[in-house]
């Protein structure tokens, strides 16, 4: 199997858990009695960690802050065997706290800077990624908006790869910067965003099969995309390639927190594609390996039993 680089904004997610017995007197919000708490990786981390997580290579490609928060991160990279081509800068590492109660999400509080890379930074971001790609067999452009993958360093990535696939997770309506990817993995609320910035005369956009049908290929042709993949939630996916457009039927309905989910969609996808197999084959993998995350509390990745059922 080949490695997977793995190049994006990355984040510390922390976990604080406890039960809810009572109102505060002080506001109308629940007292949360503190159990126990715990360290996640997210967003390109959290991508990462589903590749190794499923048996495959993963190096990843990102910066961090010269913090605490940033050593934990690379400290957790190191236990999991993820191969760490971390930049440490002067922005903070970005980090998101969760408080959960009686297993439910109360408040995210979200601690981040979105700083783009000064020339300097950026100069050494593409050392990092030239290494990154000399050993790759796939790419994942995990893009969550904060700074890291501006349009000139998302072309510079597709442009040095010649045939290795590039997997992009978009945050963003603008595609221009993915151009020529091999694909782009949105959700329906994303890709509905993209079609009415990009395409004329559009009416209303429901998560119906005709809707992907009709304006699935108009994008894909529009931003020269070898596949465009659009994950709908509990209707499943649908691929759209030159052949025409697939749809993938969810395999369970039962969901409890789709967080980083979109995370495990592409990193499966990447996995699947470095073992060779067809992208056929790596959507039902990728739709499995979803619908088993989904079904977890928080940012999580399958487990080793649950290997077999997404690899199928």
């Amino acid at each position: 199997m080949s490695t997977v680089s793995v190049i994006g904004d990355v984040m510390l997610d922390q976990y604080f858990y406890g039960d809810v017995t009572r109102i505060s007197p002080e506001a109308p919000v629940p007292i949360v009695t503190h159990q126990y708490s715990d360290y996640r990786l997210g967003g390109a981390a959290n991508v990462a960690h589903n590749i190794v997580a499923l048996g495959g290579r993963a190096q990843l490609v990102s910066r961090v802050g010269n913090d605490a928060n940033g050593t934990t991160m690379r400290q957790a990279l190191r236990q999991l065997n993820i191969h760490d081509s971390l930049v440490s800068m002067a922005c903070p590492t970005i980090k998101k706290v969760r408080i959960m109660g009686m297993q439910q999400q109360l408040l995210r509080l979200d601690i981040e800077q979105k700083t783009p890379l000064t020339s300097s930074e950026r100069a050494q971001i593409e050392t990092r990624i030239q290494a990154s790609l000399a050993t790759a067999g796939v790419v994942v452009l995990s893009d969550y908006a904060k700074g890291l993958l501006g349009p000139d360093l998302c072309q510079f990535i597709i442009q040095s790869l010649g045939g290795c696939p590039v997997i992009v997770d978009p945050k963003v309506s603008d595609w221009t910067a993915y151009l020529g990817a091999y694909m782009i993995t949105p959700n329906f609320k994303e890709f509905s965003a993209v079609v009415t910035s990009t395409l004329d005369d559009v009416g209303t956009l429901d998560n119906t099969d005709a809707i992907i049908e009709t304006y699935g290929p108009k994008i894909r042709e529009r931003y020269q995309l070898t596949y465009l993949l659009v994950t709908r939630s509990n209707r499943g996916m649908s691929l759209i390639g030159a052949a025409g457009c697939l749809h993938f039927p969810v395999v369970s309905e039962a969901v409890i927190d789709v967080s980083g989910a979109g995370d495990t969609v592409v990193a499966t996808l990447a996995v699947g594609l470095a073992m060779g197999r067809s992208i056929q084959d790596s959507v039902h993998m990728a739709n499995r390996a979803a619908m088993l995350v989904v079904k977890k509390v928080g940012t999580a990745v399958v487990s080793e039993s649950e290997r077999a059922v997404v690899l199928g």
